[in-house]
């Protein structure tokens, strides 16, 4: 065996007395390190008798033939075991990553149904609180209409004493009615033990509104209330008999609330 001993050959590029390649680019004018016939014979024959020394005759064909001359067995069940090691390792790694990530995907469910959850018991809540809120708005409605029946009743019993007397009069319309029939919706009436009937309702629109009665008075209007819900006096009625009325207003539209005394 032999070191490059070109022309140009580097000294000491591999240490002390040792000659070497080089490209030779901070020399100026000096070509890189020239390789010779008599270097590469040397390299390629060195080569060759480490086969042919070893009963391996050379083959154009093949390029593993110094490993396979100079692998052992021991070499190869190394090789072949490292490389197992690195299959399991990577294996290990993927069901790290696979375990890792069904991990996950139930974590984001977990919280997917604990949302849910707390979402329908909002929603739950709600629906409660408005419900609780219904019933106390039906419970003052009819508290109020009772309140107002009471006050109806004092009053046409009041009417009445004042009266000297009963009063009278032929009673030719709804006989179901004074059988006890009554209806306490909205736009409603009731009748009193004395004779009396009183009627409620609520009512919206426009100019010159017509408001018919749930029935008809038998005999008579004897009173009619008007409460205006937009906050001032601006509604009124024109006419009125036993059957209903008619309103008016100075402004766009009537919201107003009606209460009638009759018999």
């Amino acid at each position: 065996m032999k070191r490059i001993d070109s022309i140009n050959a580097r000294p000491n590029a591999n240490g002390a007395g040792k000659t070497g390649f080089h490209d030779n680019a901070d020399l100026s004018g000096q070509d890189a390190t020239y390789l010779t016939p008599d270097f590469m014979n040397h390299l390629q024959e060195e080569l060759c008798n480490l086969l042919e020394m070893n009963g391996v005759a050379l083959n154009s064909n093949a390029r593993d033939q110094l490993y396979q001359l100079l692998a052992t067995n021991a070499d190869i069940d190394a090789l072949a075991a490292a490389t197992q090691v690195k299959l399991d390792q990577e294996q290990q790694w993927r069901t790290n990553a696979d375990n890792n990530l069904q991990q996950l995907i139930w974590q984001v469910d977990g919280w997917r149904a604990d949302a849910d959850a707390g979402l329908q018991q909002q929603i739950n809540n709600e629906q409660a609180a408005r419900i609780f809120s219904d019933n106390l708005l039906n419970d003052k409605i009819d508290n109020e209409i009772e309140e107002r029946v009471n006050e109806a009743a004092a009053l046409a019993t009041q009417k009445l004493d004042k009266s000297g007397g009963a009063i009278t009069g032929t009673l030719t319309v709804g006989e179901s009615f004074f059988n006890g029939a009554y209806s306490y919706s909205i736009n409603g009436y009731t009748q009193l033990p004395n004779g009396f009937i009183l009627q409620w309702g609520k009512a919206e629109g426009s100019n010159g509104l017509d408001v018919t009665f749930p029935i008809p008075f038998p005999t008579q209007l004897l009173n009619l209330q008007i409460t205006d819900n937009q906050g001032s006096s601006t509604h009124g009625y024109d006419s009125s008999d036993a059957t209903g009325f008619q309103m008016h207003t100075s402004v766009g539209t009537l919201s107003f609330d009606w209460f009638a005394i009759g018999h």
